[in-house]
């Protein structure tokens, strides 16, 4: 249940995490990514909008505000119904705001869920959510465009699709349709699993090699950072917005966390400060799930 999940054993888990994002060759920043800690569980959210500077702003930083709201309230439901309640709030929320403003505004979503046995997924758009065992690709999730419909018919290839003409073109987005079709996953996990989240602007300008290599770095957040730059080199000046999340297990021990696991045995107000208040710290790595950032991450402050 939501809030509600098994701890680990004695040993535990710990899910490493860390999230960047850059302008890329644009100059506004229409991308979103944050990362919410409440109870055992992670989520990490991202979000791509598009309609211009306001509307694509807005449409994107509908998804993070309705993950911020729905975990406050603290409701327990399962991964999976919370990540549609996402999905669904945000999809109100953006058609409302641009009908009211006249703007044709949409955004891509991928949301991911972490238990310490168990990842939960959801997605609409081309922002994707690759899988890693031991540090090497296992999979994706498939984008809802035109271009991957091709792929899937194999009428281009995965290389092809970076560069293909269409490859803006949509099947689905938030803020589009009143009923958007999202795509929900989800399994048990191994110690060896790691999740990035990304949007168009870094996986249409990177190698799986890459993406690799940045999952397998001794600090995460370095990886992230490597990899946004490459992606970046690659785009040039007319490179889109760059962002990206990840999260990995690894093992700590059960001191670390006891004094986290006080916080969340308060009230629901105090729980709530908890994780907007004290815990709104720039994301780290290395450490326990105890850091916050419910706001558009520019670029994290790295660790002494």
């Amino acid at each position: 249940m939501f809030g509600a999940s098994k701890r680990g054993s004695e040993s535990g888990f710990a899910a490493e995490f860390a999230c960047a994002s850059d302008l890329g060759g644009r100059e506004d920043q229409q991308d979103r990514v944050a990362a919410f800690r409440f109870g055992d569980a992670l989520l990490l959210a991202l979000a791509d909008g598009m309609g211009g500077h306001e509307g694509g702003a807005m449409a994107a930083q509908a998804v993070i505000d309705a993950a911020e709201r729905l975990i406050a309230d603290g409701e327990e439901v399962s991964p999976e119904r919370l990540l549609r309640r996402v999905a669904a709030c945000a999809n109100r929320r953006i058609a409302a705001k641009a009908e009211k403003r006249g703007w044709q505004s949409g955004s891509t979503c991928v949301l991911l869920h972490l238990e310490p046995s168990r990842a939960t997924w959801a997605h609409i758009g081309d922002s994707r959510l690759y899988f890693f065992d031991n540090d090497r690709l296992a999979g994706r999730t498939l984008d809802h465009s035109l271009v991957e419909n091709l792929r899937l018919k194999g009428k281009v290839s995965a290389e092809e699709m970076k560069s293909h003409p269409d490859r803006n073109r949509l099947l689905d987005a938030l803020g589009v349709s009143p009923q958007p079709q999202i795509e929900c996953g989800g399994r048990r996990t191994a110690p060896t699993d790691g999740f990035l989240l990304c949007s168009d602007g870094l996986w249409e300008n990177v190698s799986d090699f890459d993406l690799e290599r940045a999952m397998g770095a001794v600090n995460l957040q370095s990886g992230l950072d490597r990899l946004l730059r490459r992606a970046k080199g690659n785009g040039g000046v007319d490179c889109d917005n760059i962002s990206v999340a990840a999260a990995r297990y690894k093992r700590y021990a059960l001191s670390s966390i006891s004094p986290w696991r006080r916080i969340f045995k308060n009230s629901k107000h105090q729980r709530r400060r908890a994780i907007f208040g004290i815990l709104n710290a720039s994301i780290s790595n290395q450490m326990p799930i105890t850091n916050c950032n419910s706001k558009p991450i520019k670029k994290p402050t790295k660790l002494m």
